[in-house]
């Protein structure tokens, strides 16, 4: 019986440790669209100075390059955000597992026919996430590809 609760308490420590970085990936997925939304609202180009006699092209140049950098940011964040939400509904789901099968445990007081029934009851069968969602890049490609078949092709 004294290693029965030696096993759920550490079936629960490890879940608990689950949820301690699935929090933790919530807090950085927080702070990531932060940066992202300050980048947009407090970055702008009003204090930027080109010093001596600048042309027309190099100014659109030094605009061009400065929106090509914060746009490369954007998705460098959002590709960030992507890898965090999924870390997150890892944690959460195998906390979760975690959890029920220590209940199972503690139910059942350690009989593994029981707690095998108990488990196929309470749990999946197997510990599934879902359809994750589509990626920055895939949502582009597709956009690309709807753009791409509402252009009309020249008649000769």
């Amino acid at each position: 019986m004294e290693n029965l609760d030696k096993t759920i308490q550490r079936i629960i420590s490890r879940a608990e440790h689950s949820q301690r970085i699935y929090n933790m990936n919530v807090v950085l997925i927080i702070l990531l669209i932060v940066m992202l939304a300050t980048l947009f609202v407090f970055g702008s180009y009003q204090g930027t100075e080109v010093s001596g006699s600048v042309d027309g092209n190099t100014l659109i140049f030094f605009l061009v390059g400065s929106g090509i950098v914060r746009v490369g940011a954007v998705a460098v964040g959002v590709y960030g955000i992507q890898i965090m939400f999924n870390l997150a509904r890892y944690h959460m789901r195998l906390s979760q597992h975690l959890l029920s099968t220590a209940d199972a445990l503690e139910l059942t007081g350690g009989d593994i026919e029981k707690m095998d029934i108990l488990l196929k009851a309470i749990t999946p069968i197997e510990l599934d996430f879902g359809k994750s969602p589509a990626s920055p890049t895939e949502k582009m490609s597709g956009l690309v590809k709807d753009l791409i078949t509402k252009i009309p092709s020249p008649k000769p």
